[in-house]
């Protein structure tokens, strides 16, 4: 077990998805939503009801905002995350789940449709109110697939809850009005992301370059057997992602020593070489487990970019840019801003930048 809030509340789902409801993946992510916003947000608040928990764990952020499935960015990160947040940060289709209350302030529960802290006949008009999604067949089956991933704690997939943005002619907007925390909110506060490439990210004073790297993986399977393989067979994963997490906090020192590059390259031989050493381990089990060798599983690689990026200024623009955008977009902000400063302090965040398509080999 990985996060155990995660994995708490994901088992938890789990046990009341009914076999009907899991033929249809559309259902499912639907259900998920619902969920979500039932046992875990505090309805009157908008506010995780787990923060607490949630606060002593790290999670790696990927704001996948455009994507539809994330089967290939949880097989070719899992190495490298604490805990995969995903999170299509308010980009997609509203779906609605229920209606908030307006009017006299009564607020609706947007699953049961039922006033808080109102007798029925004082129920206010209410307005719709769900999640924003690009496609709920994709997500439901990415659920279904990493059921194992996400009772172990090791993924999450956090919804973006709120209301519809109308124009002034009623219309729908595609952007909408969100409620709650969302993924930038967990980017800030652990400082680690994760992101797809197809060029290489521009570099400069407040974008660093710390690593790079091919980073292995499990390839040549489905997300569903990678998930069970990964949660069985793979400890190893455990002890490097705790080793990665103390590097990456020697680093904040290192960004900032006299003889910066000389400490970065120290820190980045160090990882490599337990990439490698887990690379290996990989390719061993591989050959001495039969349930490996009978799913067809390669050791995959995929090449990586360990960037370090300035706290502060990545802060100011997410902020600016807003929750719907990619963190590589922030970063060619970054660079390209005018009049920008090298840092003299911390805290330095960490972005994984996936480049170029991963290949396999047995």
């Amino acid at each position: 077990m990985q996060n155990a809030a995660v994995a708490d509340q994901m088992t938890a789902f789990f046990k009341k998805l009914d076999r009907d409801h899991r033929r249809d993946p559309s259902v499912v992510a639907d259900a998920y939503g619902r969920y979500l916003l039932r046992s875990s947000w505090v309805r009157d608040e908008l506010t995780l009801r787990d923060q607490h928990r949630l606060e002593r764990t790290s999670f790696c952020v990927g704001m996948a905002a455009r994507q539809r499935d994330f089967t290939a960015l949880t097989q070719r990160v899992t190495l490298v995350s604490d805990t995969l947040l995903l999170s299509h940060s308010g980009h997609g289709n509203f779906n609605q789940l229920g209606a908030v209350g307006r009017g006299d302030g009564a607020i609706v529960d947007p699953v049961d449709g039922v006033p808080i802290g109102a007798r029925p006949s004082q129920q206010p008009a209410a307005e719709p109110y769900g999640m924003f999604c690009p496609d709920l067949g994709k997500l439901g089956r990415w659920v279904l697939e990493a059921e194992p991933l996400l009772k172990a704690g090791l993924v999450w997939y956090l919804p973006t809850y709120g209301r519809p943005r109308r124009d002034r002619r009623g219309r729908r907007r595609s952007r909408g009005l969100y409620t709650g925390p969302s993924a930038v909110d967990f980017l800030v506060r652990n400082g680690r992301a994760v992101e797809t490439a197809t060029a290489r990210p521009v570099m400069g004073s407040l974008v660093r370059p710390v690593l790079e790297i091919d980073l292995p993986f499990l390839a040549g399977v489905g997300l569903r057997d990678f998930a069970q393989i990964t949660v069985e067979e793979f400890d190893s994963y455990t002890a490097f992602r705790t080793h990665l997490r103390r590097a990456l906090l020697s680093m904040d020192d290192a960004m900032d020593s006299v003889q910066s590059e000389r400490a970065l390259s120290v820190l980045a031989e160090d990882i490599a070489g337990h990439v490698h050493s887990l690379r290996a381990q990989m390719t061993e089990a591989r050959q001495r487990t039969r349930a490996l060798a009978t799913t067809g599983a390669v050791v995959g690689t995929t090449g990586a970019v360990l960037l370090a990026v300035y706290g502060p200024a990545l802060e100011s623009a997410l902020a600016i840019i807003g929750a719907g955008c990619s963190v590589l977009g922030v970063l060619g902000a970054l660079v390209t801003e005018k009049g920008s400063r090298r840092p003299t302090s911390n805290p330095w965040y960490y972005v994984w930048v996936l480049q170029g398509k991963p290949t396999g080999r047995r």
